[in-house]
């Protein structure tokens, strides 16, 4: 199962990239992806991440399909 992830803000400067596309085998839910993405880059398990999948921000956990897509989105501010 291949899904995209796009990175945003601190997320990218920390992977050192704004997209990647990463194949998990049979099946993962967005929380194990979260895990994975903090296991494999462990200066994010530190930042309070949200995810959206397809657009959509993930509330709670939700089984990932292949080909969709992931965005991790680190703490925003602004005014």
């Amino acid at each position: 199962m291949k899904v995209k992830i796009t990175f945003y803000g601190h997320a990218a400067d920390v992977v050192k990239s704004n997209s990647v596309e990463s194949d998990f085998g049979d099946r993962i839910s967005a929380y194990g992806l979260k895990k994975s993405i903090q296991v494999k880059y462990p200066q994010l398990s530190t930042i309070e991440l949200k995810l959206a999948v397809n657009n959509k921000m993930v509330v709670k956990d939700v089984d990932l399909n292949d080909g969709d897509e992931i965005s991790v989105l680190p703490p925003f501010s602004g005014g």
